[in-house]
């Protein structure tokens, strides 16, 4: 140590650079890389192929549970979305990433589909998340389930999702959509 700071050797090359104490704790900590995560066991699901077998069994459990696929247990796709309607429902994939990258997929996880409501699961976590202090430590106001559920099944315009609303008649005498 010298005075004021610490001569590192920056690898590969022979250079060095000088670097106070202060800088050396205000310095952003180093990026963490795959292989150091595995590594050094820091994986967000330790066991990865335990895991993968858990995952396995409840893809094979619910691919063969025979009321799933006919009668009323096997349900019917939506017929008012044509992508929905046109889909095949013969199709089953379970698929798992982890933050940490770890992936495991079951099924016909290659085929492409139309996510559709899927997506309102992200949209409520992210909503329950920003309305709570405890993962959003700035919020201010009602918080909660009970604040975020007083919206949940509605459009932006307070409206059902399928609701249908035509406006007043244009000066024609046409009423056209409801578009907020």
């Amino acid at each position: 140590k010298n005075a004021g700071g610490t001569r590192l050797a920056v690898p590969p090359s022979r250079y060095e650079c000088e670097m106070s104490d202060d800088d050396q704790r205000r310095a952003p900590p180093p990026k963490k890389t795959m292989l150091s995560t595995i590594v050094l066991g820091q994986l967000t699901i330790k066991d990865w192929s335990s895991f993968v077998e858990i995952v396995k069994g409840v893809f094979e459990q619910v691919a063969n549970d025979k009321a799933l696929q006919s009668g009323p247990g096997a349900g019917n796709n939506a017929s008012y979305i044509p992508e929905l309607r046109d889909a095949p429902s013969d199709r089953l994939a379970i698929a798992v990433c982890t933050v940490d990258g770890q992936m495991c997929a079951f099924g016909d996880s290659e085929e492409h589909f139309s996510v559709q409501s899927t997506g309102k699961t992200f949209a409520y976590t992210l909503a329950m998340r920003m309305h709570t202090v405890e993962y959003n430590p700035g919020h201010t106001g009602p918080e909660g389930a009970a604040y975020v559920h007083q919206f949940v099944g509605q459009e932006p315009s307070g409206r059902a999702f399928n609701d249908f609303e035509l406006t007043r008649p244009d000066a024609n005498g046409v009423p056209h959509p409801f578009n907020p």
